[in-house]
């Protein structure tokens, strides 16, 4: 789909958009398997190997072949499965969960718009040496979108057993894998695991390359700045248009009861790459945003309602002719940050805000599009940044 439009010059929202540095690719070698052939093309035919790149799916790199046995480079490195990880683990945070979920959920919803569905269990979950998780090339394909989501549901009570804040129940509720998504965002920041994975014991590592993954000496970060309320489930409102005057909360699900307990979210010395989540200010103190370096990208400030700022993003990337300036709508780990014209092809060029999801602490929210009778309608995940409202992912449903 083309954009409806153009912008002339950079100046989006009233601001002047600044340049986005594109993320750096896997600074690590792949690491190679040997196999005999036919295994070599079974794991070649196997779903995720089919799929386009993504940075949380393992992929083949080359495949040298010779009669007796083939040489297939991976990437990028895994030093453990999900569930090994956890096996040793006696207990995870909200933020780390959040860190070894959202993601998998992500890779698993970006299949899905390629027309597979996948059944990931913790043995398909890879983590490499920075705490990413990524989705093997062993995760098998499911027939159908509930099956996708009941293996979804079986990784969250996995997790959930080592962290009792995860809200396993209400987050199972969620039948649109973008809301998953943009719930899970909404749990708490994003904790960096690179140090715990790292410190694994010999036994516990899956042993497809430990010694093959030196750490980067500059990690991609990304800036997931949700605040950072913990052990608290966050409950989703809903602002629709209609029916319902404007402002009309309903609240979906329970809320776990009783006062909101600690601070913003642990991120010490291995917040990485993984999420990229890196120690942000709350919105509880504005002046601690001031000093924060944030881009020079200001498109939607972080002063405007989810739905204003969904409004503004929204026409922005649709009046955004250069992929340069599309991508400069969209967080720094968004798979439309690597596409020719960012979310401009992947937003409907028509279509008005019908509904919005937001998490009660106001950092991300899913908002849904109503398109004309017959069109593709659409569902857009976007994120509160500190330096402002940013899109991370467009979902495009079946015809409205």
């Amino acid at each position: 789909m083309t954009s409806s439009g153009t912008v002339q010059g950079r100046r989006i929202g009233g601001v002047r958009a600044g340049r986005r540095r594109t993320p750096a690719p896997d600074a690590a070698p792949p690491v190679e398997r040997t196999m005999r052939p036919r295994d070599a093309v079974a794991l070649q035919a196997s779903p995720v190997a089919r799929l386009a790149e993504h940075r949380h799916r393992e992929r083949i790199v080359r495949v040298e072949s010779s009669p007796r046995r083939c040489v297939v480079s991976t990437a990028p490195v895994v030093v453990a499965t999900l569930e090994r990880f956890l096996r040793v683990e006696r207990g995870i945070g909200l933020g780390a969960a959040v860190t070894l979920l959202a993601p998998v959920v992500g890779a698993v919803r970006s299949a899905a718009l390629e027309g597979a569905w996948l059944g990931p269990t913790t043995d398909d979950i890879g983590l490499t040496e920075e705490g990413r998780p990524l989705l093997l090339l062993t995760t098998p394909a499911v027939d159908t979108p509930r099956a996708a989501r009941d293996a979804l549901q079986r990784v969250l009570e996995r997790l959930g057993m080592l962290c009792p804040e995860l809200p396993v129940a209400a987050l199972a509720r969620h039948r649109d894998l973008l809301a998953l998504e943009g719930g899970l965002y909404g749990l708490a920041d994003p904790q960096g695991i690179g140090g715990a994975v790292r410190a694994l014991p010999t036994s516990a590592a899956d042993g497809r390359g430990r010694e093959a993954a030196p750490v980067p000496a500059a990690r991609h970060r990304r800036v997931h700045p949700l605040d950072g309320w913990q052990h608290h489930l966050r409950a989703f409102v809903v602002r629709r248009r209609g029916p319902l005057s404007v402002g009309t909360a309903i609240v979906l699900g329970a809320v776990l009861a009783g006062s909101l307990a600690g601070g913003p979210g642990r991120q010490g010395q291995d917040a990485e790459a993984s999420t990229g989540a890196r120690p942000v200010p709350t919105r509880s103190t504005p002046s601690a945003v001031a000093t924060t370096a944030a881009p020079t990208a200001l498109v939607a400030a972080p002063s405007l309602d989810a739905e204003q700022a969904a409004k503004v993003l929204i026409d922005a990337a649709r009046g955004c002719g250069d992929g340069e300036c599309a991508r400069e709508l969209v967080t720094a780990d968004s798979p439309l940050g690597v596409t020719a014209d960012g979310p401009a092809s992947a937003v409907p060029a028509t279509g008005e805000v019908s509904a919005v999801l937001v998490d009660v602490n106001g950092a991300s929210a899913v908002v849904h599009l109503r398109t004309a009778p017959g069109t593709t309608a659409a569902s857009v995940l976007i994120i509160r940044t500190e330096a402002g409202w940013l899109i991370r992912d467009v979902y495009a449903g079946a015809a409205s």
